[in-house]
């Protein structure tokens, strides 16, 4: 069903109820219940839908997760069991080699602050767009500043 089937499918729905006189008026409508009046108004009724996404998270990052030719191989266990402290600052860089603690790519090559830890990963705040955001990411992908 696309967009414009939907769009006349509504439109076509708010026209039949603002038509039916006796259910929704513009003036105020007695009500058989109550002595008072009661208020009834016209009700125009839109629904948008979210888009779903296409594909998993590592769509569109053919060349963000790739790693240089002299950075393949086994991974370094300094850095997969590297300790730091609450506020240091990290660089989030992917390491495409271990997905355990992986953060979304768009936040790839940001800057953030060690706020604690949680299990094996880190929370990481950063700042994105102006909006405060929250990671928990593991050490692997952490490059200490």
């Amino acid at each position: 069903m696309c967009i414009a089937d939907l769009s006349s499918m509504v439109y076509k729905w708010a026209f039949t109820i603002s038509e039916n006189h006796d259910l929704f008026v513009d003036e105020p409508k007695m009500s058989y219940a109550h002595t008072r009046p009661r208020n009834v108004y016209k009700i125009t009724v839109v629904f948008w839908f979210m888009v779903k996404r296409k594909g998993s998270r590592q769509r569109k990052t053919r060349y963000k997760l790739q790693r240089h030719f002299r950075q393949r191989g086994k991974i370094p266990l300094s850095q997969y069991f590297q300790q730091l402290q609450t506020g240091d600052s990290v660089a989030l860089v992917l390491n495409s080699a271990v997905l355990h603690g992986y953060f979304f790519p768009r936040f790839h090559g940001m800057t953030g602050v060690v706020c604690g830890k949680r299990g094996k990963c880190y929370e990481v705040q950063i700042t994105d767009g102006g909006k405060e955001k929250s990671l928990f990411v593991h050490p692997i992908h952490l490059k200490k500043q």
